[in-house]
C-alpha cells in the first residue's frame, strides 16, 4: 500500500514541485496515519469505516496541505524577487546619471577631487556586488557622496542656473523617489517570506525545500531615507 501512497503523491504534485519529498513531510503522513489506525480499526470492526479508504484520504490531504504551503512560500519568494528587480531598475538610472553628475560638477569644482573618486568607487562597488545588505550600505554611502556634491554645487549660481545640470538634478530625486517607494514594497515582501519560514507549520515545507531567509534593505544615512529636495 505504501507504493501506491507515493505515487499518488507524485501524481498530485506540480510540474516545478521538487521531487526528492522531504522526509520531514513523510513523517508527519506517517505519524498522523499512526495516530488515527487505532481508533478507526476499532470502528472499522463494527463497519462505520473503511480503514483504507480513510488513510488515503488522510494522506492525500496532507499532501494538499503540503502542496499549498510550498506554493505560498515560493509566491512569497517570486513577489520578493519582482520588487528587488524594481529597486535595481531605479538603482542603475541612478548610476547612469552620476558620471553625468560628476562631470557637470567638475567643470566648475574641479578641486573636489576627493568627492568624485569616492563616488566614482562607491558606484564600481554597488554595481558588482550581489549582497543586498552589502548593497545597502554601498548604496547608502553613495547617496552622502551624491548629496554632498550637490552642496557643493550649490555654491555656484552659474551651476545652478545650467538647465542641463537642473535636469540631472530632477532626474536624480525622481528615481530617488521611486527608490525609497521600491524599497518599502520589497522590505513588506521580505518579512511576509521571512516571517513564513520561521512559522509552524510553513516551516516544516520551507525548511526541507531549502526555502532561505531573504535580506532587508535597509538605507543606513538619513539623507537616503528621504528623497533630496529638488530646486530650481
Amino acid at each position: 500500500m505504501g507504493g501506491q501512497y507515493e505515487r499518488a503523491l507524485e501524481g498530485m504534485l506540480p510540474q516545478d514541485f521538487p521531487r526528492n519529498f522531504s522526509r520531514s513531510v513523510v513523517i508527519i503522513c506517517h505519524w498522523h496515519a499512526a495516530a488515527g489506525l487505532a481508533l478507526w480499526n476499532a470502528n472499522y470492526k463494527n463497519g462505520w469505516y473503511d480503514m483504507e479508504s480513510v488513510v488515503s484520504i488522510m494522506v492525500i490531504a496532507l499532501l494538499v496541505w503540503g502542496v499549498f504551503i510550498y506554493n505560498r512560500l515560493v509566491r512569497d519568494r517570486n513577489r520578493a524577487c519582482a520588487a528587488w528587480s524594481d529597486i535595481d531598475v531605479q538603482l542603475k538610472r541612478r548610476y547612469d546619471l552620476i558620471p553625468k553628475l560628476v562631470d557637470a560638477v567638475r567643470h566648475y569644482a574641479a578641486y573636489e577631487k576627493a568627492t568624485f573618486s569616492a563616488i566614482t568607487e562607491l558606484r564600481r562597488q554597488a554595481q558588482s556586488t550581489e549582497s543586498v545588505s552589502e548593497r545597502a550600505h554601498l548604496e547608502s554611502g553613495l547617496g552622502d557622496s551624491l548629496h554632498r556634491l550637490i552642496a557643493v554645487a550649490e555654491q555656484y549660481p552659474q551651476l545652478k542656473a545650467n538647465l542641463g545640470f537642473l535636469e540631472l538634478q530632477k532626474n536624480l530625486a525622481d528615481v530617488e523617489d521611486h527608490v525609497q517607494y521600491a524599497r518599502r514594497y520589497y522590505n513588506g515582501s521580505v518579512r511576509n517570506l521571512n516571517t513564513r519560514i520561521d512559522t509552524f507549520p510553513d516551516l516544516l515545507i520551507a525548511r526541507s525545500f531549502g526555502f532561505s531567509y531573504a535580506s532587508h534593505f535597509e538605507l543606513e544615512s538619513a539623507s537616503e531615507r528621504h528623497t533630496p529636495e529638488y530646486r530650481q
